[in-house]
């Protein structure tokens, strides 16, 4: 059966293989970011001190850019493979 794949076919299938390997750890890492941004913004409410407070609100920030870059690598990723890398 594997004599029947050209070269080419062989290529795009390591190429789609290593694209969802890719997507899975994306997936993994915007789910990890996520939870972080959630828990950052559960901790501002119970920060007394105002500056900690506003740091707690600037990690989050940050990490939700980190997500939102993420995000759209992660939609890069599914159109790649969608059209056969």
């Amino acid at each position: 059966m594997d004599e029947d794949i050209t070269p080419d076919q062989a290529a795009l299938a390591d190429l789609t293989t290593r694209l969802q390997a890719e997507l899975r750890e994306v997936d993994k890492d915007l789910a990890a970011i996520r939870a972080t941004v959630t828990q950052l913004r559960a901790n501002v409410g119970e920060a007394e001190d105002p500056a900690d407070r506003g740091a707690l609100i600037h990690a989050a920030d940050e990490q939700d850019n980190l997500a939102d870059q993420l995000a759209a690598r992660r939609e890069k990723l599914l159109r790649r493979i969608a059209e056969g890398a």
